[in-house]
């Protein structure tokens, strides 16, 4: 029993280690630009279209992305 714990216990880890390995993504200069580019148009249409007057700069960054 206490062998089958074990085990379960260092496969979750290992599950954990390997899925975050997994969810991080190396981003080329041309991926970001597009990201970048697609933000500014939909932060310029929910500013639009809710009459905003105040200007917001939308940013992208990788590093602040967060996996929920």
């Amino acid at each position: 029993m206490k062998k089958i714990k074990g085990l379960l216990l260092y496969t979750l880890i290992i599950m954990c280690l390997l899925q975050n390995a997994a969810m991080a993504a190396i981003h080329t200069p041309e991926e970001i630009n597009s990201m970048q580019k697609h933000i500014n148009s939909v932060g310029f249409k929910i500013l639009n279209s809710n009459k905003i007057e105040k200007r917001i700069v939308f940013v992208y960054n990788s590093e602040d992305k967060k996996i929920f």
